[in-house]
């Protein structure tokens, strides 16, 4: 039978939905990581049914000195709303979480479900199972880093940021200004690591400079582990500086010349180390014993470095058997100055003569400007009754200091024509214990006409003579 029509509209029996829509889990669709300034992370709300949304309402999140809301945005008709939040400068939270329980608010909106009931904002207590902070490990940095000290020690030629965390980059040189007692010490180098910027600068620090120092960022920057960039300073920073003390002092005193003997005209550089580098002005000059009359070595080179070298120019007269200088106090300044990158004046006391680190203890240079001469004439020994020199005969010279150049004394007495006497074997021996030259004449002429000889003689030094010898028969 087929079912009739109905003729008055029949009465539903409604039966009420009495549940309220209530939050099961607060979580993010964002990845795990840290955030900075300026990045959206979106927060999600899912209930237990699908409610609807009106208005804006708005979730307090824990950010730090100021909590910051995040707003719906999207999700009204399903289970799981979005409320957008924007990391804001100065925001920071170690692990991103909701303020309360109570942090979900309506903001003028609703939010009900699709029988109208009013949805039950009641959040899970943060940091449990199913809050924000236990679905997500979400970092918020949005501090930017600064400097907090900047320091420079003196007669250095560096300057240390310390800046209020970890920063990497690679700023240019020029991005930071600094001014030392006015003026701009420019910087050539920046070296970042860690918590430290290094910089390099083109002039050492000076004991009581008035230094500061600026940064203004520019396209390579300075970045945080969230990528927050250090701001540019506004107004230059005052650096605080450390002063240097210690003075320079002298370590040792030598030359670059070979040891040996040199003589008048020769110049002999002698060199004096500090203990660190110094800087030079005029010409100080270093006293040196130098037989009656004690000369100077002048100041030549070696300014910014720690070795200085004075040059000495041996004159007519100058003696020593081993240089050195004639006490602690040789070195002056003469009008000039020493000092180190610091300003400090060097202390010029020199190690006391003769000890270790002492020029005469360094090296064995003899100062010779006297040319030899002959303590007597030249005698002529026979070895037979003869009245004329000949064969075997010897030829005996005495010097009053050992001569450098015997060998050229020896080839005049073989080969030679002496006087109109020709000697093919001549032989000749130098003894230095007595400073005398033996020859023994060799088979050839008679040497009758032998009755003096000039000689060319120079000692060790190269100081030369021409000494004449006149013959007596023994």
């Amino acid at each position: 039978n087929a079912m009739a029509s109905v003729g008055d509209a029949l009465s539903v029996t409604v039966t009420n939905d009495t549940s309220t829509p209530e939050v099961v889990s607060v979580s993010s669709t964002a990845d795990d990581g840290t955030y900075n300034m300026g990045d959206v992370i979106p927060v999600t709300i899912q209930f237990s049914e699908a409610v609807t949304v009106t208005g804006t309402p708005k979730l307090t999140l824990e950010t730090g000195t100021l909590d910051r809301t995040a707003s719906y945005a999207s999700g009204s008709g399903t289970d799981t709303l979005t409320f957008n939040y924007t990391v804001q400068a100065g925001d920071a939270s170690a692990d991103l979480a909701y303020s309360s329980a109570s942090a979900l608010a309506l903001n003028g909106g609703t939010i009900k479900d699709v029988a109208g009931n009013n949805a039950d904002l009641a959040l899970l207590t943060p940091g449990e199972t199913g809050s924000l902070a236990a679905n997500a490990a979400l970092v918020i940095d949005g501090i930017a880093p600064t400097i907090t000290a900047q320091a420079a020690i003196a007669g250095t030629k560096t300057m240390t940021l310390t800046t209020s965390e970890v920063v990497t980059g690679t700023p240019e040189a020029d991005d930071f200004t600094v001014l030392m007692n006015s003026a701009t010490n420019v910087v050539t180098a920046v070296n970042v690591n860690g918590t430290a910027v290094t910089l390099t600068l083109t002039n050492a620090v000076l004991n009581n400079a008035t230094m500061t120092v600026d940064y203004g960022q520019d396209t390579n920057t300075l970045t945080d582990g969230a990528g927050n960039a250090m701001a540019s300073v506004g107004d230059a920073l005052s650096v605080t500086v450390t002063n240097d003390t210690t003075a320079p002092r002298v370590t040792s005193v030598s030359s670059t010349a070979d040891d040996g003997a040199y003589n008048l005209g020769d110049t002999i550089p002698v060199t004096i180390q500090f203990s660190e580098s110094v800087t030079v002005t005029g010409t100080p000059q270093l006293t040196l014993e130098t037989g009656s009359v004690d000369r100077t070595a002048s100041y030549a080179s070696g300014s910014g470095t720690d070795t200085l070298t004075f040059n000495y120019t041996v004159q007519t007269g100058d003696a020593s058997t081993d240089l050195g200088y004639p006490n602690t106090t040789a070195l002056a300044l003469n009008g000039g100055t020493i000092k180190d990158a610091a300003n400090n004046s060097a202390n010029l006391d020199l190690l006391a003569p003769g000890v270790e680190g002492s020029l005469s203890q360094a090296k064995a240079i003899v100062i010779d400007t006297m040319a030899p001469f002959s303590w007597d004439n030249g005698t002529l020994t026979q070895n037979d009754e003869n009245s004329t020199a000949d064969a075997g005969d010897q030829l005996v010279f005495a010097f009053s200091e050992i001569i450098g150049n015997t060998s050229d004394l020896s080839a005049l007495f073989t080969g030679d024509t002496i006087y109109g006497a020709t000697d093919t074997s001549a032989t000749a021996l130098w003894t230095n214990t007595d400073k005398t030259l033996t020859v023994t004449l060799g088979e050839g002429e008679s040497y009758n006409a032998l009755t003096e000889i000039i000689l060319d003689v120079a000692d060790i030094a190269g100081n030369l003579s021409s000494l004449t010898f006149t013959f007596v028969t023994e």
